[in-house]
């Protein structure tokens, strides 16, 4: 059986974050986000990075889904 699936559904989660935050301007938005929830540093409100940086990471996880699902659908018309 040929498959070219990098991740299975319940490791894919683990996976995408992992990959994610290997990419140096997810680690220092991360890092940034962190700061700005420590009052006395952040001049803006606490929780405008991390929305940001979470909006950004679930577009990107969809995307590594729909791209997941793609190709699970080749390996089986491929397998078939």
């Amino acid at each position: 059986k040929y498959t070219v699936r990098p991740w299975t559904i319940d490791f894919f989660l683990w996976k995408n974050l992992f990959e994610q935050f290997m990419r140096l301007a997810n680690m220092y938005f991360l890092v940034i986000a962190i700061l700005q929830m420590i009052p006395g540093i952040s001049p803006t409100g606490q929780y405008t990075q991390i929305m940001t940086l979470t909006s950004v990471i679930a577009v990107s996880a969809i995307k590594a889904a729909y791209e997941d699902w793609k190709r699970h659908k080749s390996d089986v018309q491929v397998n078939s």
